[in-house]
């Protein structure tokens, strides 16, 4: 596994959030409709070297917060790679600590490092806190920034991105 891939590898456990559109390929940003019923969507993504895994909390097509929990084989990685993932683990441990509500751990078991992140993604003003930080790739379509997270939009995102989603 090569050095950037590594880097991003954290990142992308992290914080692959591109929920509402992707902005690459021109998808837009829109208004989910209002709804009382409770779902949650479970996205796995799996190599030899992690595994990461998105629970998303919402309420209709709306996204209240988003868990995401990645399991790096660090037996696979060299030690710059090691290095980089551990500078990378003190911006996410800031960043947690910079904007409300998020919340970051992580912890060593044997080889593999687990790290977690909470993300409330129900506050439009932590939402343009995470989309300022660039931990969310989400677009709306006047520019502005959004005030929801779609689930339905933000299934199909991690589907292109080659997850598994499964909704609950």
């Amino acid at each position: 596994m090569c050095k950037a891939f590594a880097s991003i590898l954290v990142l992308f456990a992290a914080f692959t959030l591109t929920a509402c559109g992707d902005t690459q390929s021109g998808q837009q940003y829109t208004e989910a409709p209002v709804s009382d019923t409770e779902n949650t969507m479970v996205a796995v993504s799996e190599s030899v070297a992690y595994t990461i895994t998105q629970t998303v909390e919402a309420l209709g097509d709306r996204a209240k917060s988003v868990t995401m929990v990645s399991k790096i084989d660090t037996s696979q990685l060299d030690d710059q790679q090691k290095e980089d993932i551990s500078a990378d683990q003190g911006r996410y441990q800031q960043l947690s600590e910079d904007i409300p509500g998020v919340e970051y751990s992580s912890k060593q078991d044997g080889a593999t490092l687990i790290t977690e992140i909470r993300m409330p993604l129900d506050n439009p003003q932590v939402l343009k806190q995470l989309i300022d930080a660039g931990l969310l790739q989400i677009s709306s379509e006047n520019g502005e920034t959004p005030q929801q997270v779609s689930l339905q939009e933000m299934k199909l995102t991690l589907q292109d991105q080659g997850y598994t989603v499964t909704m609950k």
